[in-house]
């Protein structure tokens, strides 16, 4: 069955996020990187909530001035030297160079995409309903005693392993993912499975993007050093050689090798 199939999408993505040693890690990292940017003034944090994975993005935007933000929050930040970097992108980069075991993190939250489009409320209102119109041909079957089809007989026990299979698999999904909410301090009663699962896709997209644009940028500087380089063999006006003597006999502080350019 179609909600079979969902239910175990279900159960596989909380068990597999649960345990995610690795993601865990990431997370340490996040919140490592979070408190160096709060600094000493304040306090260091130990924790934040997943929301707080949704604004660690790739599309930045501004921060209001009248904006004070918690004791640690992760906002979309932008680099004030390049734009274009988010704090996505330092993340990224961090973990890649810093700490490349824990990059197979996004193979232990693979399952996290298909279970984000199961909503576990329309398939409890399916199951109960099956459940409902099931039980309720079985106690009409047995009021009729003889009177019943043979037909209608065989259908009902064939359903029965099927419904029975469908009430375990929801119940076993819905246990998986309640301890998988409370694991990561969500609030259990009002969590959704599939907008708990969105902000792990989410951000399992967003890393692999920044990973990406990060190897591009990279690829691009090297070529923009070898340009240079090439050019700035041949180009290479007034070079002094020694430290140049100003005219009462000091040097001015240009350094071996620095040209006039550099100076002014």
């Amino acid at each position: 069955m179609h909600q079979l199939q969902q239910l175990q999408k279900v159960t596989a993505a909380s068990e597999s996020i649960r345990k995610a040693d690795k993601f865990h890690k990431v997370i340490e990292v996040i919140l490592a990187m979070g408190n160096a940017m709060n600094g000493t003034r304040r306090a260091p944090v130990y924790g934040f909530k997943l929301s707080s994975l949704d604004t660690v993005g790739l599309h930045p935007t501004p921060i209001p001035p009248h904006f004070h933000p918690p004791l640690f929050q992760l906002m979309i930040l932008k680099s004030p030297k390049d734009r274009s970097i988010t704090l996505m992108h330092a993340v990224a980069h961090q973990i890649q160079h810093k700490f490349p075991e824990l990059l197979s993190f996004t193979e232990q939250l693979r399952f996290a995409e298909s279970a984000s489009a199961v909503s576990m409320e329309t398939i409890g209102v399916d199951i109960r309903e099956l459940g409902t119109k099931y039980d309720q041909t079985c106690a009409e079957r047995d009021r009729k005693g003889r009177e019943v089809e043979s037909p209608l007989n065989e259908f009902l026990d064939k359903a029965a392993p099927q419904i029975e299979s469908l009430r375990e698999s929801w119940k076993l999904a819905q246990a998986a993912f309640l301890q998988c909410a409370e694991y990561y301090s969500e609030p259990v009663k009002t969590v959704q499975p599939d907008s708990f699962f969105s902000r792990f896709a989410s951000f399992l997209k967003n890393f692999d993007q920044a990973i990406a644009d990060n190897e591009a940028k990279a690829a691009a500087e090297r070529v923009g050093g070898c340009i240079h380089n090439k050019y700035s063999t041949t180009k290479h006006p007034r070079v002094f050689r020694g430290k140049r003597r100003s005219r009462r006999g000091g040097p001015s502080g240009v350094e071996w090798g620095q040209t006039l350019q550099e100076t002014r």
